[in-house]
């Protein structure tokens, strides 16, 4: 019986992130003009797949040189203040993209 429970969330994440994927290629589709959106999709897709292939190759690296535990600290502690700073840039450029009328949900 408690084997159901543990399956359930497992299940819903695997249904979010078949709904995160294309909303997010259609959110980056509309915030550029009509002649620019394959280029932002095929960006998106590419740094995607870069990510998922150098990622886990640098954790390891980091996990081996300071453990796995300071490793999973360290991204954190770079992860959130590269968040920031991207939340910025992308705000600007969404306010930008707005400002053209490129930008419509």
């Amino acid at each position: 019986m408690i084997e159901g429970f543990v399956l359930l969330p497992s299940r819903s994440a695997c249904a979010g992130q078949g709904l995160n994927l294309p909303l997010m290629m259609l959110i980056a589709a509309r915030a550029v003009a009509p002649e620019l959106q394959g280029r932002v999709v095929a960006l998106r897709v590419s740094f995607n797949r870069l990510g998922n292939a150098v990622f886990p190759v640098v954790m390891g690296g980091m996990a081996e040189l300071i453990g796995l535990e300071y490793a999973f600290y360290a991204v954190g502690g770079a992860g959130i203040p590269l968040l920031r700073l991207l939340s910025v840039a992308g705000h600007g450029s969404l306010c930008r993209a707005q400002h053209r009328g490129a930008f419509f949900l």
